[in-house]
């Protein structure tokens, strides 16, 4: 893959051309740039099928570079010195990113991950949009999270998702409009993503958002109804945890 640098710290090129040099040998660094005018011209220059780009650009950020391109038509792998919950934006919007000081194995697995996924421009700058806007929030009504499905890229707002579903080893999101989306991810991957964001796993095979409970009944125990009309099983061993859940509210 033919590729490019965009980042502020020189540093922090040199490092990662030399760990790309001896670490990830299918990657040719075409041209390096520190801010974002640079930027923008060696990407209409070069062409590149990647860019390795900074978050942060001295005084504008990678997504103001961005911003000002008229399409999207390459790969990016964002660096960031961003703290673990600024991390979560990266995952919500399907975009690949790796932390600084880069680790190598870190590094290997971005581009190796890159090098598989099959392109789509598309889906790339509804990816790009979403993470501008969830990095840029931390309101929890603006978060917006990327499910991608064989044939579409949904990008909805974490707050219409009722529930999610495992099956096998996909995942089925209950949307609150009534839709259902499947993707092939597991439930556990979704726990460890929206645990911060107000859902809570019930049972093995449901997550459920606690905004949409409705009851609980105590004498029956075993299943949460929820305000789409929806009743969802409680596992034995879940039901002390929902219980402090509730108390809490």
């Amino acid at each position: 893959m033919n590729a490019i640098i965009i980042e502020d710290q020189a540093d922090s090129r040199k490092t990662l051309r030399s760990l790309l040099e001896k670490k990830c040998p299918q990657v040719t660094i075409l041209a390096e740039a520190e801010n974002v005018e640079d930027g923008i011209s060696i990407i209409q220059q070069y062409q590149p099928e990647l860019v390795f780009l900074d978050v942060h650009l001295q005084n504008a950020t990678g997504f103001d570079l961005l911003n000002r391109l008229d399409e999207i038509y390459f790969k990016i792998i964002f660096t960031t010195a961003y703290d673990n919950y600024a991390i979560k934006a990266f995952r919500f919007s399907a975009i690949d990113y790796i932390l600084k000081p880069i680790d190598p194995a870190e590094l290997v697995s971005a581009v190796n991950k890159c090098e598989q996924t099959v392109f789509n421009q598309i889906n790339q700058q509804a990816s790009v949009r979403a993470l501008s806007e969830n990095v840029s929030t931390d309101y929890l009504s603006s978060k917006k999270i990327i499910l991608s499905t064989a044939d579409k890229i949904h990008v909805l707002k974490v707050t219409d998702i009722v529930r999610c579903e495992a099956a096998d080893t996909y995942t089925l999101f209950h949307l609150q409009n009534g839709e259902q989306i499947v993707v092939t991810k597991t439930l556990k991957e979704y726990e460890e993503l929206l645990s911060e964001f107000n859902f809570l796993r019930i049972h093995k095979s449901h997550l459920v958002n606690m905004q949409y409970v409705s009851s609980f009944e105590k004498s029956d125990g075993t299943s949460l109804n929820l305000s789409n009309g929806s009743k969802v099983p409680v596992a034995t061993r879940k039901k002390d945890g929902l219980m402090q859940w509730l108390q809490k509210i």
